[in-house]
């Protein structure tokens, strides 16, 4: 309860231009070099990132919004300082999946602007957006062979394809509210439409389609 009340108010004291500047110093400084994930750094925006996964989802929420009042309602920026990952749920809630530099809620001055250091911009391009941590290469997928790939993409989409049945999980996307919503699948096969027919006014257009099918024919679903 009382880490609740701590987050409460210091995001409502987020509102005043001033206490947001000195908060957002402390907490989000520019970024420097990036070595460690967020939430695996030793600082204060460490703990809080931390806070954005608690299992208390009342703790979650607010650290979550917290740090979100700090970046301004920027998601661009709450992905540079968290991650897609960490900040996935609230994204959700506030309807901001799938956009980017959307602000919600309320504009706020932008005289407080990111001012990347050089040694950010630097390692910028090697960092991945879901973690906000360095890239890692995925060395056991490099040294496969084709068939090896191809056998364990297979392998995946039958896992996939098995908890789907039994219920453990359900096929969703964005919706044009922002927000994750169940996706019936049988609905969206039955609205593509039939393929037309190919006609005899142009035989090279036919002789391709007949070569694309040949190469990547079209299997019904089942």
């Amino acid at each position: 309860m009382m880490m609740i009340s701590l987050l409460s108010v210091l995001s409502k004291l987020c509102n005043v231009r001033e206490c947001r500047k000195f908060l957002r110093q402390q907490i989000l400084p520019p970024l420097r070099k990036v070595t460690k994930r967020p939430e695996e750094q030793n600082n204060v925006k460490s703990r809080v990132v931390k806070l954005m996964t608690h299992i208390d989802n009342n703790i979650s929420t607010m650290a979550s919004e917290f740090l979100f009042t700090l970046c301004k309602y920027n998601v661009e920026r709450m992905i540079k300082y968290t991650g897609y990952g960490n900040a996935a749920g609230l994204f959700n809630r506030h309807g901001l999946l799938g956009m980017s530099g959307s602000r919600t809620r309320v504009e706020m001055s932008d005289d407080e602007g990111d001012s990347d250091t050089e040694e950010y911009k630097e390692c910028e391009q090697g960092l991945d957006l879901v973690t906000a941590g360095p890239a890692k290469e995925n060395t056991a997928v490099k040294n496969m062979t084709e068939e090896e790939k191809e056998y364990e993409a297979n392998k995946l989409l039958n896992l996939i394809d098995d908890m789907q049945r039994k219920g453990v999980i359900k096929p969703g996307g964005v919706g044009p509210d922002g927000k994750v919503k169940e996706i019936d699948v049988a609905a969206q096969l039955a609205q593509i439409p039939d393929e037309e027919e190919p006609t005899s006014d142009d035989e090279d257009i036919n002789n391709i389609r007949l070569d694309t099918n040949m190469f990547f024919p079209r299997h019904k679903p089942s």
